[in-house]
Formats: structure tokens, sequence, C-alpha cells
């Protein structure tokens, strides 16, 4: 699913999507040279619901 990185810290970023839903999702799933405003893709089949339009994805892939 397509997102844009709207806010960012060491650990994890902030990923808003087209349906106002927003992720929060560990920095290990990013490029290392991720910044706030980039577009990315997000595989969501790994997550866990924790609110309203809020998702948190905190493991990094298993590979």
């Amino acid at each position: 699913m397509m997102g844009k990185i709207i806010d960012s810290s060491n650990t994890e970023a902030t990923v808003a999507f087209c349906d106002g839903s927003t992720v929060n999702i560990s920095t290990s799933y990013l490029p290392c040279n991720f910044k706030t405003g980039d577009n990315i893709n997000i595989e969501l089949s790994n997550t866990n619901m924790t609110g309203r339009g809020h998702t948190n994805i905190s493991s990094p892939p298993i590979c």
C-alpha cells in the first residue's frame, strides 16, 4: 500500500495513506536514506491494529 512519511524519529516513522489512516513503522523497515515526505510502499500483512485508523508495525520482517 502506497503511503507518505509524515513524521519520523530514530526508531519509527509515521506513514499516512490516502484513505486517512496512518501507520507507525519501525525504521528498520525503511531504506537507510528515507526522509519525511518520501512516498513508500508498505506491505500491511503483519500489522496489529492499535486504534481507529491507526496501525503499529514494530518488529522487523523475518527473512
